[in-house]
């Protein structure tokens, strides 16, 4: 079952490359989602990036885990999104997965869109284990 996890990131420091949420719990696992807002890699400069980043992978047991996740950029009120879902095998040595290019930078900070509220936007994730798998 998917549980949603909510966050807010006010963007007020401009020199920051990147925001972490808190981390949450989902599926028995630990997560974060990493914020890009000036972007990364094919994003750099034109698109927000986002990912979802397993927190506590040094720990990781069973050394790999399935799932399937959304991201969310949501209006204040929740009702408006747009989202990226994606399926990844998470391990140690691959733990983020995401986007690049989650949306156009212009489209953050548009006023009819109401993501950027009081120099915050709010994000959700929701994350579900579809398997596991150990090394042989």
């Amino acid at each position: 079952m998917d549980t949603w996890w909510m966050t807010r990131v006010r963007l007020n420091n401009r020199k920051v490359n990147y925001y972490d949420s808190r981390e949450f719990t989902a599926a028995g696992y630990k997560w974060k989602m990493q914020l890009y807002p000036k972007g990364i890699d094919s994003g750099t400069g034109s698109h927000l990036s986002l990912y979802l980043v397993l927190a506590d992978f040094a720990s990781l047991t069973p050394p790999k885990i399935y799932a399937d996740y959304s991201l969310v950029l949501s209006n204040e009120l929740g009702t408006n999104g747009v989202s990226y879902q994606e399926n990844h095998w998470f391990s140690a040595s691959s733990r983020e997965s995401g986007s690049a290019n989650f949306i156009p930078l212009r489209f953050c900070v548009e006023p009819a869109y109401k993501y950027l509220v009081k120099d915050c936007l709010f994000f959700r994730a929701a994350v579900t284990i579809r398997g596991i798998a150990s090394t042989l």
